[in-house]
């Protein structure tokens, strides 16, 4: 399916999200469904990705008790239109519930995740007022982009099982799990295989010393959001001094870690090229993001912005 089908049939639905599995993804097909919403919907429609600093994603989730706010949870409460296009960072920790969900073709686990955002806590009812489904629909991107090494080999190995069962099985076989698991299992790396029998031993400290799903290539910068903006070292220093502390503490790092994107060391390397990141201390290596390359729908902007701000 092409984004322009997908953001139709969102632009249809009242409620409805898509987990995407890159954040390119996730940005074009927002930009795609803005333009089929109208402008009076448009304050409905929401993206989220790792490139929005923890607090921002807060926000835009937002509390369903405040009911009278445009917030992602405030809608769905209240049964207003939202739509939410998110990569797969919504998939855990994230109890919103919608009635209608799309989910691009991914590894099983994160199929069933994605699910588990449709009707989650069972207050869909028919016209008759008898409990009813949620509806949940899988499908392949046109322009199929998937993040490499196990990801990609486990969503070939979910491609190839869902060929091979119905949706009750889907549903219902507790054994369609122990498949997927040891055929991805198979397609390991001879150091995976070495750590299972690590964890096997109870070797925990040399399991997690070398346990690395995802290689660490990132840096933490610290965005100009709300109170990202104003980190910068001479507030802290003074906050620092004015309570008799002498050194930067944990605590002070765990109130900027919700304003803190962690970027891949070529993004990084751009930015500092383009001298749109300072030190916050020096030798420190805490950086802070200029204004001008953050935005509160999309995070972090590097190569990309939306269509509107090219709008006069």
């Amino acid at each position: 399916m092409s984004w322009a089908s997908i953001a139709e049939k969102m632009a249809e639905s009242g409620q409805a999200l898509c987990v995407v599995n890159t954040r390119r993804d996730a940005f074009e097909l927002w930009n795609v469904l803005h333009r089929n919403l109208p402008e009076s919907e448009q304050h409905s429609l929401f993206h989220l990705s790792s490139w929005m600093c923890a607090q921002n994603r807060f926000d835009l989730l937002g509390d369903e008790r405040a009911i009278d706010e445009d917030t992602i949870r405030a809608l769905l409460k209240r049964g207003s239109p939202c739509r939410v296009v998110s990569t797969q960072l919504i998939e855990t920790g994230v109890d919103v519930d919608f009635p209608r969900v799309y989910r691009a073709l991914a590894p099983l686990d994160s199929i069933v995740q994605a699910a588990g955002r449709c009707n989650r806590e069972g207050r869909l009812t028919d016209e008759l007022g008898q409990p009813a489904l949620g509806e949940v629909i899988l499908f392949t991107p046109e322009e199929s982009r998937l993040p490499p090494g196990i990801y990609q080999t486990a969503t070939g190995i979910t491609s190839t099982l869902l060929q091979q069962i119905n949706e009750q099985q889907l549903a219902a076989d507790h054994q369609l799990f122990e498949r997927y698991f040891t055929q991805l299992y198979q397609y390991a790396d001879t150091d995976a295989k070495a750590l299972q029998e690590l964890r096997a031993g109870f070797n925990f400290r040399t399991v997690a010393r070398e346990a690395k799903v995802i290689t660490d290539d990132t840096l933490p910068v610290i965005v100009p959001y709300k109170d990202g903006k104003k980190s910068d070292g001479v507030k802290l220093v003074r906050e620092i001094r004015d309570k008799g502390r002498e050194k930067f503490s944990k605590y002070d790092l765990r109130r900027l870690q919700r304003y803190m994107v962690n970027l891949r060391s070529r993004d990084f390397l751009l930015l500092q090229s383009l001298e749109q990141v300072r030190e916050l201390f020096p030798n420190w290596e805490l950086y802070v993001l200029a204004e001008g390359f953050y935005d509160k729908r999309f995070g972090v902007i590097l190569h990309q912005r939306s269509e509107e701000d090219f709008i006069l």
